[in-house]
């Protein structure tokens, strides 16, 4: 077996290590965009996607999280799309076996010191009326207003719901929903058979 000089050692490792240089660059420049983090006043808002939408499709979920750093309470009180009509905040839970979707009317309460996930399957940003289709890869500016922080500009990456991992998740780790077979009227609560 014939042994490899100190020069052509160094060498190749340089080589191995410039390799695995180029591919960690090019992992974080794919995860950029999602990988994205926003903040005003003491809220961190960060991991802020969307997925794609079929044609024609009139609504979409959006899903955040939010942490309050602060050690006041806030509010996300609403927003708006230049994709959508109406911008609400919504949860999703199960009861008896049934998914129920209800409006937050007062909005959603960010309690100081706690971190907010907002999920596909729970709380989530409610796009209504959508004007246009969302796209994979497209990153629409979305308006978040908070009752004390104020107004903050997002971008929602959109992603590909059959970028799935397995089972009910995403390959970023989210829970996927289905909002295309749900009722939105945020009169009622909306329900769907699991």
């Amino acid at each position: 077996m014939k042994s490899l000089s100190l020069a052509s050692r160094v060498k190749q490792y340089s080589r191995r290590l410039t390799v695995l240089t180029l591919a960690t660059a090019a992992l974080l420049l794919c995860n950029t965009t999602i990988a994205q983090t926003y903040s005003i006043d003491n809220l961190i808002i960060d991991k802020v996607f969307t997925f794609a939408t079929p044609p024609g499709a009139q609504t979409a979920g959006g899903y955040l999280t939010i942490t309050n750093t602060g050690v006041e309470d806030d509010t996300l009180i609403g927003g708006s799309a230049s994709f959508a009509d109406v911008t609400q905040m919504h949860e999703m839970k199960m009861v008896d076996d049934i998914m129920k979707m209800r409006h937050l009317e007062t909005g959603l309460a960010i309690p100081a010191g706690a971190t907010v996930e907002l999920t596909p399957g729970g709380l989530h940003v409610m796009f209504m009326q959508l004007t246009q289709d969302l796209k994979d890869g497209d990153s629409p500016a979305v308006t978040l207003s908070f009752a004390k922080a104020g107004d903050l500009i997002v971008n929602f990456q959109v992603v590909d719901r059959r970028q799935q991992k397995s089972g009910n998740e995403t390959k970023h780790g989210h829970k996927k929903s289905d909002h295309s077979t749900m009722n939105h009227d945020s009169s009622v609560d909306s329900t769907t058979k699991e």
